[in-house]
């Protein structure tokens, strides 16, 4: 799981599909990793664009780095090691 949620940050554009996520491991993304995720919103460092923004790939929500979490990246890998 891990090694997913890391893949998917490093796609800046694509992001971490939470459809593929729950289609890969059977379980919710935000099930598995609510608080990571709420705390990562929290400080600007990853975003959920709106449905039908850019980064929903009309598979569900898309979490994504924001310009500021592409800087601090390895402070949103670490979360999820």
């Amino acid at each position: 799981m891990s090694e997913f949620m890391m893949t998917g940050f490093r796609l800046t554009q694509e992001g971490v599909s939470e459809n593929e996520f729950q289609a890969r491991f059977g379980k919710p993304l935000r099930d598995v990793y609510k608080n990571e995720i709420e705390e990562l919103l929290k400080l600007g460092l990853i975003e959920s664009p709106s449905p039908g923004g850019r980064g929903d790939r009309g598979e569900g929500k898309v979490l994504r780095l924001t310009q500021r979490g592409r800087l601090l990246g390895n402070q949103v890998f670490m979360r999820f090691v």
